[in-house]
């Protein structure tokens, strides 16, 4: 196997959550670039259980916000991307739920090494509000959204402190 190229590994480090974002809009090539490369994610018996659905509209985007109540950088995103899996079989240990959560970690990196900022939301707001501003037929269950955009000139440009290995190994 190939040693990744040098600095890489640091610029997948240097990633951080942006809730702070400009006005601008994203292309549809570049988000379904990104889309693409959130289904290279792994998912347990290779379900890909994972389903998106995408808001990039200034009006949907304002719902979007209204909804989810705190998370009013929802409103200035470039897009807004539900995490939605369909409810089935799960090992009973979440596996279609973990098949989400590293197809969306694999998203937010994806924007990140194309220059985009972005943000995991587990508040999104209530249930049955945002099920029926998606669409979501009742076998689809949403776990959280990405906002993706252009980070603002004041958004943060120090990354929290991680907790060290020693703590967690």
């Amino acid at each position: 196997t190939p040693a990744a190229p040098a600095g890489a590994l640091d610029l997948l480090a240097g990633r951080m959550s942006c809730r702070s974002f400009t006005s601008g809009r994203i292309s549809r090539e570049d988000l379904n670039a990104m889309l693409r490369d959130a289904l290279e994610a792994p998912s347990s018996c290779n379900q890909q259980a994972w389903h998106f659905v995408v808001l990039d509209q200034p009006e949907d985007l304002a719902r979007a916000a209204d909804l989810a109540g705190g998370n009013l950088h929802f409103r200035d995103c470039a897009a807004l991307v539900y995490l939605c899996f369909q409810k089935g079989w799960t090992h009973d240990n979440f596996s279609v739920v973990q098949g989400v959560a590293a197809a969306a970690y694999h998203l937010m990196l994806s924007a990140h090494l194309r220059g985009w900022a972005s943000v995991w939301n587990a508040g999104t707001g209530d249930p049955a509000k945002v099920r029926e501003m998606l669409g979501l037929p009742l076998i689809f269950e949403n776990q959280g959204a990405i906002a993706i955009g252009r980070a603002a000139p004041d958004s943060p440009a120090r990354k929290p402190p991680r907790r060290a290995l020693q703590d967690v190994v």
